[in-house]
């Protein structure tokens, strides 16, 4: 039966090929058609590294998923790279890098103990959106499967 089937299929794709290829309209003479000539495109400039204008600016955290980063807390980014905090449970230095839109936060605890938290960042007006994971600064990342978001309202 499965064969009877297959012989089926075989002869009516034959006859739909056939029934095509005699269906053709070369009757009228067609004139050659010559591609329209495509205009190269120049390169697009890249926008702006989004977080490049963080230098200056102070921005409080609105809310996270994070446990050890609390809202509440303002964050200012200086134009020397450092971080600063107005909380007082923060009193190691911080440190930041932007590239594209790519933030990465240093957390210079001392010793072995630096991490850094790295993502993209999404400015909107005065709002901002973190989306990072924590590495260790051999690289080895410890939220790879839980990256962690902040909520930022610029001050």
């Amino acid at each position: 039966m499965k064969t009877l089937r297959y012989v089926g299929m075989a002869v009516l794709a034959i006859m739909l090929c056939v029934n095509f290829t005699a269906c053709s309209d070369d009757d009228e003479e067609k004139q050659p058609t010559t591609p329209p000539e495509e205009t190269p495109t120049p390169p697009q400039e890249e926008t702006p590294a989004t977080p490049a204008t963080l230098a200056g600016t102070t921005w409080k955290i609105t809310s996270s998923t994070d446990d050890g980063v609390f809202p509440g807390i303002s964050l200012t980014f200086h134009e020397d790279k450092t971080v600063t905090t107005d909380s007082p449970d923060f009193t190691v230095g911080l440190t930041y890098e932007a590239k594209g839109n790519t933030l990465k936060i240093v957390w210079l605890w001392g010793g072995a103990y630096n991490e850094y938290m790295e993502g993209p960042l999404t400015i909107e007006g005065n709002t901002a959106t973190y989306t990072f994971n924590w590495f260790n600064m051999d690289g080895s990342c410890n939220t790879i499967d839980d990256p962690r978001t902040l909520t930022l309202q610029k001050q």
